[in-house]
């Protein structure tokens, strides 16, 4: 069974290009959430059971941080990528076992920290 992966992304754009690129590289798009609650909730109630997470810095309601340390608290073995412009992150998501990815990266690069997050 393909590994599963969420996307968050409060853009809609980079929302659709990153589900695009998960579903190419061959994994299952189990939701695309548009802000950290969303998320939280879809995976705490277990509507959504990803191996990774895709996930945005800022965010209106939700930020990308706050949303991790929530489900990480909950599911500390979901993966979750931190994907933000905003470099003063980085500290933070690397305190949070988080991976990260600086905007702007090239779809090779967001290839290559999937296939490491997830082992492939």
């Amino acid at each position: 069974m393909a590994r599963s992966i969420v996307v968050v992304d409060d853009e809609r754009e980079l929302r659709s290009l990153f589900s695009m690129v998960v579903r190419n590289l061959g994994y299952r798009l189990e939701l695309a959430a548009s802000d950290g609650d969303e998320v939280v909730e879809a995976v705490l109630k277990d509507k959504v059971h990803p191996d990774l997470i895709l996930m945005d810095y800022r965010m209106p309601v939700m930020n990308g941080l706050e949303a991790a340390e929530k489900i990480r608290r909950m599911k500390p073995w979901i993966k979750i990528i931190m994907i933000t412009a905003d470099d003063s992150v980085k500290l933070n998501a690397d305190t949070s076992g988080l991976l990260f990815i600086e905007k702007p990266f090239s779809i090779s690069i967001l290839r290559k920290m999937i296939q490491e997050a997830l082992g492939t």
